[in-house]
């Protein structure tokens, strides 16, 4: 390699190692350095370019590695002009700032139009269009200008080569928008309807009956730990907001200070999910615990509204995807032998209580916060007595007393 990407990698592995990260993300980094410098061998000998760095990234049209390694690419260009290097998403090459080819364009936009009108969350769009983009992008690569030249082939080429490593589920996720983008342009004329039924529906492994916490796990849940770091009494808030109320993973690690009530007793959210505001009771426990971490060991830092944030620099909020991380602190703190990999399957737990002391399936939609009786089938599948009421029309009543009323 050149001696300028030498040095410009040694002063970015620096500033990494400064930020305080994990040694699982030191080696990311230190494998991704590794795999731009042997593409760089390969086709550039050895002269390094942010041309060829743009080429690495863009090599793999594989969903999920895209943004990494453009955050390597765009942090060497910094370096190199100078510009201050910042910790954070920056780099990551944003789902809305992926390009689409020029020429589909109004049809992606025409769609994503289409299916926000229909009530798709903005998290939810920006997902479609990842998939779609990257799509065109493929199609697009292979020398396929018009939609309706794709075929069979090409949609089994893009499963094997771009939705390579993605577990059933997910590849019949990003196959699901695709047909839906497809249903769009029949609908249009932009290509013929039978051209859908070129995106495969990829059968999944049956749906089992949803499992629920052991006695055992959740009497730890119930006697948590009095808390002597900052990661135990953060662990122990998210934890009783996932069991106790029921919030999902994603609600429960974007809490803002302005979303708790303290005077009333109260958590008043938009979900992030759905956007469906949602107001649940405060029980004492989960107010102790959030009081705890926010008094005693949170950071106090300034234009923070979120409650939790990271415990190693750079301070932010935390994201969602360390539910995994907290699930297996459970595990390692407190020898919990059952095997669960995420916080989903507390607020299953949550329903199912609920259930359990005799209350309706709309009591458990009104506590869950969804608005329909077809998304809650999958909470209370345990209980075949209630799957038989899941006809019965949504009611909006007041809860606040079924989790004040769980006794820990």
């Amino acid at each position: 390699m050149d001696t300028s990407y030498c040095e410009d990698k040694e002063k970015l592995l620096a500033i990494i190692y400064s930020w305080g990260y994990s040694t699982y993300m030191l080696d990311r980094y230190i494998l991704y350095f590794r795999q731009l410098e042997e593409f760089t061998e390969t086709n550039h000998r050895g002269i390094y370019s942010q041309q060829v760095g743009l080429s690495w990234v863009h090599k793999t049209e594989v969903l999920n590695k895209i943004r990494y390694r453009n955050r390597i690419v765009e942090m060497l260009s910094d370096i190199r002009a100078g510009r201050p290097i910042q910790p954070g998403g920056r780099y990551y090459l944003n789902p809305s700032n992926l390009a689409c080819p020029e020429r589909h364009l109004g049809l992606l936009n025409g769609y994503l139009t289409r299916i926000g009108k229909y009530g798709h969350c903005e998290t939810t769009i920006k997902r479609v269009r990842k998939t779609l983009v990257c799509f065109l992008q493929y199609v697009e690569g292979l020398g396929i200008c018009e939609l309706s030249g794709i075929n069979h082939s090409i949609m089994n080429r893009f499963i094997t080569e771009a939705l390579n490593g993605y577990s059933l589920g997910t590849k019949e996720n990003h196959l699901s928008d695709i047909r839906g983008f497809f249903g769009y342009l029949a609908e249009l004329g932009t290509i013929p309807e039978r051209n859908i039924s070129c995106c495969p529906s990829i059968t999944c492994i049956p749906e089992k009956i949803p499992s629920i916490l052991s006695e055992e796990t959740q009497e730890v849940l119930q006697n948590l730990e009095e808390p002597n770091s900052e990661i135990a009494a953060r662990d122990n808030a998210i934890l009783l907001l996932t069991y106790r109320l029921g919030l999902r993973r994603s609600d429960a690690f974007n809490l803002q200070f302005s979303e708790i009530d303290w005077k009333n007793k109260k958590i008043r959210i938009v979900q992030k999910k759905t956007l469906v505001p949602l107001e649940l009771p405060l029980p004492d426990d989960v107010g102790d615990a959030l009081s705890n971490y926010i008094c005693n060991f949170r950071k106090d830092v300034e234009d923070h509204c979120f409650v939790f944030l990271t415990v190693k620099p750079p301070i932010r909020r935390i994201k969602p995807g360390a539910g995994g991380a907290t699930a297996e602190r459970l595990h390692k703190k407190y020898g919990v032998q059952e095997e669960f990999h995420g916080l989903h399957i507390l607020r299953r737990t949550c329903a199912s209580k609920i259930l359990n002391f005799g209350n309706t399936p709309e009591m458990v939609a009104a506590v869950l916060g969804h608005s329909n009786m077809d998304s809650i089938r999958h909470y209370i599948a345990l209980d075949n007595d209630k799957m038989q009421c899941c006809a019965m029309s949504i009611s909006l009543v007041g809860f606040p007393e079924v989790l004040n009323d769980r006794i820990r």
